[in-house]
């Protein structure tokens, strides 16, 4: 007995030794244990945090359809057979029945995966191309995967042939795990809302995608009224810049193109029409007018491209260079949305001159068309104040009631031009010859002489009232001399012609 319970002690003893030396592993283990345990622990959502239709509830229904195997369930449904009428007129339908008169109905319910499966775009099967500009066409891609064991035959539902919709490829047999990208377009020609469905079919299931997009109309706004942009009176081999804003109004970019009608690859064949001046009774077909001689475009414009976000705007830059004097260089500008449509039209114009001073006004006496009029020869010789003798032809009409005239009006306007250079006498002056007599015949100018600095204009108002006496039937003219000094003297012969009207 002694020797037994000695034995127990010992293993007792020993037992317990190895006890106390494992149990410092055992505590490391059961700790990492717990350590992974709580590091692998998911919160799963609250029911009210899941919302359908957002990328993470479509991802985890992909994920969940991926891995779904099928099951097989069967219901048992007694009905219970009952005859005659029924008791109570208020409750119709509530019959006395017989539990014994009872026929049982089993249903079978199998669900299965579905073959086809769309994997792009979080597995939406939604395709929304939201707002599209009018016009403008846009690709989305549609990526289907087969995740049956099967080879699938695909085959699809028709789209409306005379709608924005369009499926671009063709279809063919898929093989088991292998995807296929869908091409669908969207090209809109109404501002309005499209909707569809595209049924993509399997022997077994089909695959329902809805292709919703809207269209727009893209809108711009120039600063440019009256679609005329008029550079002014530079000097020849110099330039003037000005610029203009397009501000996008509408709700998506807008890409756009600028271009210049001299530019076209047209405009040899536009410009074989008769010239203005001999269909006076005609609108002027030509959108360009006088180009430099070097081959240069007279006008430039930066930038020619780019894309305007919503609301937002950009601001078109545009050069004047001219390489000769004439009064007539015209271009043509259009800003093009989108390569197709004109949004606007803009008709770009400016003078140049050799000499600082310039006068604005009167019926034109010239034609637009260079290579009608006479080109000046230019003779390096002349001197620093040469003076110059030309034309001006003012057509004062006043409109006779009775015995009572009114009082004509026409504006002339003396201009310097601002310049980079640096000439001796930077103003100019203006001044008219002999007034006395024109005065006496009804005539009145204001103001008779003044000057002029440079990047400004003047006005000059000259009235006209038929005096006493005066025959209405005749056509007069009347000429007088207005001087102008600047880096030159320049004479104008103002010849004024008067005509009455009847009212």
């Amino acid at each position: 007995m002694e020797a037994v319970s000695k034995k127990e002690v010992k293993s007792a003893k020993g037992k317990k030794k190895g006890q106390s030396s494992a149990s410092p592993k055992l505590a490391v283990k059961e700790k990492n244990a717990k350590t992974n345990t709580a590091s692998c622990t998911v919160d799963p959502p609250k029911p009210e945090q899941i919302q359908p239709g957002s990328d993470e509830y479509s991802a985890a229904r992909v994920e969940l359809i991926r891995n779904f195997r099928g099951h097989f369930s069967s219901y048992i449904i007694p009905c219970f057979v009952a005859s005659g009428e029924t008791s109570d007129q208020k409750q119709p339908g509530h019959l006395k029945y017989s539990p014994f008169n009872c026929l049982y109905l089993e249903v079978h319910c199998p669900a299965v995966a579905p073959p086809l499966l769309v994997i792009s775009n979080n597995g939406q099967s939604t395709v929304s191309f939201g707002d599209v500009a009018l016009g403008q066409t846009v690709m989305k891609k549609i990526t289907l995967q087969n995740i049956s064991t099967e080879i699938l035959e695909l085959r699809s539902s028709l789209l409306n042939p005379h709608g924005p919709f369009l499926l671009m490829n063709a279809l063919r047999p898929l093989q088991p795990a292998d995807t296929y990208t869908l091409l669908i377009s969207f090209a809109p020609d109404d501002s309005q809302t499209f909707y569809e469905k595209l049924e993509i079919h399997t022997v077994k299931a089909s695959l329902t995608l809805s292709i919703t997009g809207r269209g727009l109309t893209p809108t711009l706004n120039c600063s440019v009224e009256g679609g005329k942009l008029d550079m002014g009176y530079v000097l020849v081999n110099e330039s003037s810049a000005t610029t203009f804003k397009i501000q996008n109004t509408c709700s998506l970019e807008v890409k756009y193109n600028i271009w210049l009608d001299s530019l076209s690859l047209s405009k040899h064949k536009a410009q074989q029409a008769l010239p203005s001046f001999l269909t006076p009774q005609k609108e002027p077909s030509h959108t360009v007018g006088i180009q430099n001689i070097s081959g240069l475009s007279v006008f430039s414009v930066s930038p020619i491209e780019g894309i305007i976000g919503p609301n937002k705007s950009h601001e078109i830059n545009v050069t004047f260079s001219p390489d000769h004097e004439s009064l007539h260089y015209m271009d043509t500008l259009r800003v093009q949305l989108f390569d197709k449509q004109v949004s606007h039209v803009i008709k770009l114009e400016g003078a140049a001159r050799k000499h600082l001073m310039f006068l604005k006004g009167g019926d034109p006496l010239d034609v637009s068309d260079e290579s009608l009029s006479s080109i000046p020869l230019h003779d390096n010789t002349t001197t620093e104040m040469e003076t110059q003798v030309k034309t001006v032809l003012v057509t004062l009409k006043s409109k006779q009631t009775e015995d009572i005239f009114t009082t004509a009006a026409r504006e002339l306007q003396v201009g310097c031009i601002k310049t980079s250079q640096s000439p001796a006498k930077k103003n100019v002056e203006f001044f008219f010859d002999n007034l006395h007599p024109l005065q006496q015949k009804g005539f009145s100018f204001d103001p008779i002489k003044g000057s002029v600095d440079p990047g400004h204009k003047r006005s000059i108002h000259i009235t006209w009232t038929p005096p006493a006496g005066y025959d209405a039937n005749h056509i007069q003219t009347t000429p007088i001399q207005l001087t102008l000094k600047g880096d030159v003297i320049e004479i104008y012969k103002i010849i004024l012609s008067t005509v009455v009207t009847p009212e």
